[in-house]
């Protein structure tokens, strides 16, 4: 319950100051628009009041034509002096740009053919090499192909000779008497 005799305010809840802010708010506003209403030229009895009737002319005025014509051909030459140093404007540059294009096109094929002389430089290089590398390993590969035959003869000897090793030990008759 509010005290009014009470000079403190911490007892007063924040609903109701908050309800009560937005009643005089709505309460100004309605006075404010009471007042703007009372400020209109009309009345109760004549809310929309015409004071005079609106100015209707029955003759149009048109601008006068002899005045115009010195204006008018002056800004026809300056739109024809204007067109004109548009096109003037356009043309350099397009002449600008061709050039810029012609000199990318230049710059293009020049690199193009370095990267060619190159691939053909590299190319050439990497075949001579290959043929270096051909002609070291041929011999290497003929000698390893002779060894090879060597190692297969050999195998085939080392085999006889173990069968001729196994025979003789079989015949000796003091190594069998200890087995």
């Amino acid at each position: 319950m509010i005290t009014i005799a009470s000079p403190d305010i911490s007892g007063v809840p924040a609903e109701f100051v908050k309800y009560f802010v937005m009643m005089c708010m709505a309460g100004a506003g309605m006075w404010y628009a009471h007042k703007r209403g009372m400020q209109a030229n009309g009345t109760k009895s004549d809310p929309v009041s015409i004071a005079q009737p609106l100015d209707v002319r029955t003759v149009p005025d048109h601008a006068i034509k002899g005045d115009t014509r010195e204006e008018l051909k002056s800004l026809d030459e300056k739109i024809t002096a204007s067109a004109r140093e548009n096109l003037r404007q356009h043309n350099a540059t397009a002449e600008r740009i061709n050039q810029v294009i012609k000199a990318g096109e230049e710059r293009m094929s020049t690199f193009l053919n370095a990267l060619h002389a190159m691939e053909s430089r590299m190319t050439t290089a990497t075949l001579k090499e290959i043929k270096d590398i051909h002609e070291r390993l041929n011999p290497v590969a003929e000698k390893v192909q002779g060894h090879h035959e060597s190692i297969k003869h050999l195998n085939t000897r080392v085999a006889e000779l173990w069968t001729w090793i196994c025979k003789i030990f079989d015949q000796l008759p003091l190594l069998k008497k200890s087995k």
